[in-house]
């Protein structure tokens, strides 16, 4: 086993994993499209993904929170900004859209509230950018991992218990009822990540035999809730109506199943290509909206329409979206990005002759 100090730099499981999520997330959202997996990509998705980020902070070398706060700025909020803006624009000349009806819009951007905004995968950088903020506010009190793991459950549980449910009926600006509900997997991949990469390292040896049987019974029970078997509700339908066991209960598939990726990350991870589209997984975000948009119009011009058929279509589809935001798209977004911070004096000019 290699320590956490040991593992620094980009972990090639860990881009891979990423890949797995974002992938999922295209092919989610094309709906009944994929209709057997599209209700369990729900499941496990943004644990994954919020998990990963809490992950990320746990062995990030900056401490300090102002630069921290500045850093989320500059790498979750200014992009979201800079993606609605791309696709506000794509948005108003297709739609030839109208003075009051681009207020309209700009109202709906800056609510950024799940399920009504036009471009859906953007909700999730304002939600992110909140849960970051929150957490590093809870540092500044308490310090173990293990504490911030504890008070982010109990406010998981109160949400159940007294609030409306945010994945149902998000309510609160920015989305902060979700990213309080989200908080808990955040929580959870500050404290759980380092003790991970323990086992796991860079991924360059074998697992451990545990780990690799866990993750094999995993992906058995996940391809089990592909096929509407659930084991774990049928097992618990004695005492599901205690809440705490039955809100418990999806936060157990949703770990079950990110056991079985990341089992599927460590055996996919030679695969550059799949770490490559693993680390513009911020950029691929943002992108979804524009990329389909961007596609569509210019098959139109050729007389096509894109729109899949079957599973297996939405699964090509999802992946061949991926690849044109990848190699098409995100060079140019990066390089305007850039430009756009230098611009404004938030970030530095490059030397001349760099």
């Amino acid at each position: 086993m290699e320590s956490t100090s040991k593992v620094r730099g980009r972990i090639p499981w860990v881009d891979t994993l990423r890949f797995l999520g974002i992938y999922f997330i295209y092919l989610a959202h094309y709906g009944e499209a994929a209709p057997r997996i599209h209700p369990i990509i729900f499941i496990f998705a943004m644990p994954l993904f919020f998990g990963l980020s809490g992950g990320m902070e746990a062995i990030s070398t900056e401490k300090e929170f102002w630069p921290r706060i500045f850093k989320k700025i500059k790498t979750i909020l200014l992009p979201y900004f800079f993606f609605i803006g791309i696709s506000l624009i794509l948005a108003t000349i297709l739609n030839q859209s109208s003075f009051p009806g681009v207020l309209s819009t700009l109202r709906e951007i800056l609510a950024a509230q799940r399920n009504t905004l036009f471009a859906p995968m953007l909700w999730f950088l304002p939600a992110l950018f909140l849960t970051e903020l929150i957490f590093m506010l809870m540092r500044l009190v308490l310090k173990p991992a293990w504490a911030l793991l504890l008070a982010s459950t109990i406010i998981y549980i109160f949400l159940h218990l007294f609030m409306h449910d945010p994945l149902i009926t998000p309510q609160w600006f920015w989305n902060l009822d979700t990213s309080l509900f989200y908080l808990f997997y955040y929580a959870l991949g500050y404290w759980g990540f380092p003790k991970l990469l323990r086992v796991l390292g860079d991924g360059s040896k074998r697992p451990p035999l545990w780990f690799t049987a866990g993750g094999m019974l995993s992906a058995g029970y996940s391809l089990a809730l592909l096929f509407d078997k659930e084991f774990l509700t049928e097992a618990l339908a004695a005492i599901d109506q205690v809440p705490v066991i039955r809100n418990g209960v999806p936060v157990a598939n949703a770990l079950i199943i990110i056991w079985a990726l990341l089992l599927a990350a460590l055996i996919l991870q030679p695969f550059k290509l799949l770490q490559k589209i693993g680390r513009e997984t911020l950029y691929l975000c943002g992108n979804e909206y524009i990329v389909k948009l961007l596609l569509n119009q210019s098959l139109g011009l050729l007389g096509l329409a894109v729109a899949p058929q079957n599973p297996l279509a939405a699964y090509l589809l999802s992946f061949f979206l991926i690849l044109a935001a990848v190699f098409i798209l995100i060079p140019f977004e990066r390089r305007l990005y850039q430009r756009l911070l230098q611009f404004f004096g938030l970030e530095k000019l490059p030397a001349p002759g760099a």
